[in-house]
C-alpha cells in the first residue's frame, strides 16, 4: 500500500501511463509508472516522480501538435496560440534567430503566414528593430519577376502603408531603391488596372506641402501617353527655367458656344525674348500726345521698335520723341487725332541675359540622326528620340495583371 500522501493526490500508480515517451527513471518500458519498492518511501519521493511525469506529458503534447508528414521547427507547432501579455524570446546570433523555408512550387505558398485580428489596427506581423536595422526585409532571387514584399489591400484599404513620426528630420514613409541600369528601372513602380481616367499608378497627396517631387540627373519627371495627355495640371503652373515645346496655344470654352466647342489660339513667338506693349492715344490741338509706359519698362527692355497707325483718317503720324524716362511722344498731321501705337522691347533682365534663346543649335551627338517627330519627315518611329522609344516599349505594361 503506497503512503497516504500518494493516495491523497488522487493517483493510482498502476493506472498512470504516458505512452510514447522515453523510459525515464521510475518508468517501465511500457510507459507505466512503477509502484514504489516499498511503503517506506516518503511523499517527497512520489512528488518528484509525479513532476517527471508532468514534464514528459508536456513534451509529448508539444511534439504531437505536428501535422502528419510536416517538417517541424524545433519549439514551434502548427497551432501554438500565444496568450495575451506573453513576451517573446530573444537571440544574439549573427544571422537569423528564425529561418523558415518553403520549397513548394505553388503560387501563394508561404514560409510564414501571419493573420491579424478583426480590429482596424490589428497586425499580422509586427517587427521592430533598434538603431538603423531593417524590421522586415523581403528578397526575391535575381533574374526573376518575383516581389520581395507584396501588400494586398481591401476595396478601400491599403496594400502597403508607410508611416514616419512627426519630426524635423528628413524621413520617408516608403522608400524604393533600384540599382538597375536598364531603361525604366525604378525605385518605386506603381501600376493601376482601373478604368477611370483619373486612376493613378502612383498617387501623392500633401495637404500643406508638395504632392510629388521628382529629382533626376537628366529628367526629374517624365510623363508619356501615346494617345492622351502626358501631363495635366489643374491650377497655376510655374516653370523655374526655360520652357521648350513643339507648339503652343490657349484653349478655352468657346465664348459663342461654350457647351459644345473650344476656342484655341496659337502663341505669338519670336527668336528674341520679346515683350509687346500697345494702346491708343489722342493728340492735342497741336497734334502731339505723350505715351507713358510702365515704370519698369526701360529696366526690363532694350532695342525698342515702334508701330503707329492713324485711326482718324488718312494722315501722317510719327514718333516725335523716342523712349526716355519710360515715355515717348507721338505726333499727328491733324490735331485731335486718335493714334494706335505698338512698342516692343527685348528683355534685358539678369535671367534673360544668362539664358538667352538660341534660334539655331546643333543636336547633341546622341540625338543626331533622330527626330522629335520622325513621322512628319517620312521617317520610321524607330528614329524618334531615345526617351520616346523607351516609353513606347513600355506600353505592354498596360496588359499586366495582378497575381
Amino acid at each position: 500500500m503506497p503512503p497516504a500522501g500518494y493516495l491523497h493526490a488522487g493517483l493510482e500508480p498502476e493506472t498512470i501511463a504516458v505512452r510514447g515517451l522515453p523510459c525515464l527513471p521510475g518508468f517501465d518500458p511500457s510507459g507505466a509508472l512503477k509502484a514504489p519498492p516499498d511503503e517506506e518511501e516518503t511523499v517527497i519521493h512520489y512528488a518528484r516522480r509525479l513532476a517527471a511525469v508532468l514534464v514528459g506529458a508536456a513534451a509529448a503534447a508539444l511534439t504531437l501538435t505536428a501535422l502528419a508528414g510536416a517538417t517541424h521547427l524545433e519549439g514551434f507547432g502548427h497551432a501554438n496560440p500565444v496568450g495575451a501579455g506573453t513576451t517573446s524570446t530573444s537571440c544574439t546570433i549573427a544571422s537569423q534567430c528564425l529561418s523558415v523555408t518553403n520549397t513548394a512550387a505553388v503560387d501563394f505558398s508561404a514560409a510564414v503566414r501571419a493573420v491579424g485580428g478583426a480590429s482596424g489596427f490589428s497586425i499580422g506581423v509586427d517587427s521592430t528593430v533598434t538603431g538603423n536595422g531593417i524590421a522586415i526585409r523581403g528578397l526575391t532571387p535575381a533574374a526573376t519577376d518575383g516581389w520581395g514584399v507584396e501588400g494586398i489591400g481591401g476595396d478601400s484599404g491599403l496594400g502597403v502603408f508607410g508611416h514616419t513620426p512627426t519630426g524635423s528630420a528628413v524621413s520617408y514613409g516608403v522608400e524604393g531603391d533600384s540599382g538597375s541600369n536598364a531603361d525604366l528601372g525604378a525605385g518605386v513602380f506603381g501600376f493601376n488596372n482601373g478604368s477611370s481616367a483619373v486612376s493613378a499608378g502612383v498617387y501623392g497627396n500633401a495637404p500643406t506641402g508638395t504632392g510629388l517631387v521628382g529629382i533626376g540627373g537628366s529628367i526629374g519627371v517624365l510623363g508619356y501617353s501615346p494617345s492622351g495627355l502626358a501631363g495635366l495640371f489643374i491650377g497655376n503652373v510655374h516653370v523655374q527655367g526655360t520652357l521648350s515645346k513643339s507648339a503652343g496655344a490657349f484653349r478655352i470654352d468657346h465664348p459663342l458656344d461654350p457647351a459644345n466647342k473650344y476656342l484655341q489660339h496659337s502663341f505669338v513667338e519670336s527668336p528674341d525674348m520679346k515683350n509687346v506693349y500697345d494702346g491708343v492715344v489722342t493728340t492735342d490741338a497741336r497734334g502731339f500726345a505723350t505715351v507713358t509706359l510702365p515704370h519698369y519698362f526701360q529696366a526690363l527692355n532694350r532695342s525698342f521698335r515702334y508701330q503707329l497707325t492713324s485711326l482718324s483718317g488718312l494722315q501722317n503720324v510719327a514718333v516725335a520723341k523716342e523712349i526716355a524716362n519710360n515715355r515717348f511722344v507721338v505726333q499727328s498731321a491733324k490735331p485731335h487725332s486718335k493714334v494706335s501705337w505698338q512698342v516692343t522691347g527685348i528683355r534685358q533682365d539678369p535671367y534673360a541675359n544668362a539664358h538667352r534663346i538660341q534660334p539655331e543649335l546643333a543636336k547633341p551627338a546622341a540625338e543626331r540622326g533622330r527626330y522629335l517627330s520622325p513621322e512628319l519627315y517620312g521617317k520610321p518611329t524607330s528614329l524618334g528620340l531615345r526617351e520616346a522609344q523607351v516609353l513606347a516599349r513600355a506600353k505592354p505594361a498596360a496588359t499586366r495583371t495582378n497575381r
